[in-house]
């Protein structure tokens, strides 16, 4: 029997509290994640001797990601990341598989252990508040850094 893959919702998103060693809430007020990842630029390594171009993968680049977030009344984790944005400190930001236990928050309660995690530089906001529909608020961040992967 094949494993199922995994959904959306077999994660949660984190924020980092900035301390050392690094202490983790859940992001609860988070409704959308899009662009976690590197990318690496392209880089030509022919030399004269060659027949054809070679190419390699070059030093990663953090992506931009987009968080689209809830607006709630006293979310701590939405008021952690305007603080950064405010302050031009990276946040560290974290999404975990859930865990089959009590606890979803901690990724040694996680099958695998299995998460991203990441430093980012909050580099824009905006303010959505639709008639009839749920008000967001959109943060564009770029990581810094490389994202680590556990698990995978």
């Amino acid at each position: 029997m094949d494993d199922l893959e995994l959904l959306g919702s077999d994660f949660v998103f984190q924020v980092g509290d900035g301390n050392s060693p690094e202490a983790f809430t859940n992001a609860c007020s988070v409704g959308d994640v899009s662009g976690v990842g590197e990318s690496k630029p392209l880089v030509d390594i022919t030399a004269y001797c060659d027949s054809a171009r070679r190419y390699r993968g070059g030093l990663a680049d953090g992506n931009e990601v987009t968080l689209v977030m809830n607006v709630k009344d006293g979310a701590d984790d939405l008021a952690a990341v305007f603080d950064s944005y405010d302050s031009g400190e990276n946040i560290t930001m974290r999404c975990v598989r859930k865990g089959q236990g009590g606890s979803i928050s901690d990724p040694e309660d996680s099958p695998s252990g299995m998460y991203f995690e990441w430093a980012m530089a909050m580099i824009s906001w905006g303010f959505a508040p639709p008639i009839g529909d749920k008000a967001t608020i959109t943060f564009t961040g770029k990581i810094s850094g490389g994202v680590t992967r556990v698990g995978f």
